[in-house]
């Protein structure tokens, strides 16, 4: 009997590169959204500090020029965290679009195999006919030789 053959194996294989590429697609986007959340909480750091240094500076008496200059610095870090939220945001729309992708492979996995199965238990069936019919057929050969 000829072995085993799937029939859409091309297609499985294909679904399985495909797994592979969102994998990496999916830690390329958590690398990007690490980076990115630490630049946000470096750039949150760099605001405390600067505000608790304008807080001290304005207590021991500063300048109109300084505080011009805190006040324009506060305001671009400020800039940058709404910058790098919205990085953020977007960061995350594109994990979980990524991870609806995974989830979509998945269940086409899930349905080659089962269909897989069903092709290998119908296989099986048909060997077993094929050699329940070569058995009958050597009993029934050996049974007219007699």
């Amino acid at each position: 009997m000829k072995r085993f053959m799937f029939t859409l194996q091309s297609l499985y294989d294909i679904a399985l590169s495909i797994e592979e590429q969102l994998k990496l697609k999916m830690q390329k986007i958590r690398e990007r959204l690490n980076a990115t959340l630490s630049e946000l909480e470096q750039t949150r750091k760099d605001l405390a500090y600067t505000q608790q240094s304008l807080a001290k500076d304005m207590r021991l008496g500063v300048g109109s020029d300084k505080l011009l200059s805190y006040s324009q610095y506060c305001e671009k870090l400020t800039d940058c965290l709404d910058i790098l939220e919205e990085k953020r945001k977007k960061i995350e729309l594109e994990k979980q679009k990524c991870r609806k992708e995974q989830i979509e492979n998945k269940k086409e996995l899930k349905t080659y195999e089962k269909l897989r199965a069903k092709q290998y238990e119908e296989y099986l069936f048909e060997a077993a006919r094929e050699e329940e019919k070569n058995i009958g057929d050597f009993v029934s050969y050996q049974t007219s030789i007699k």
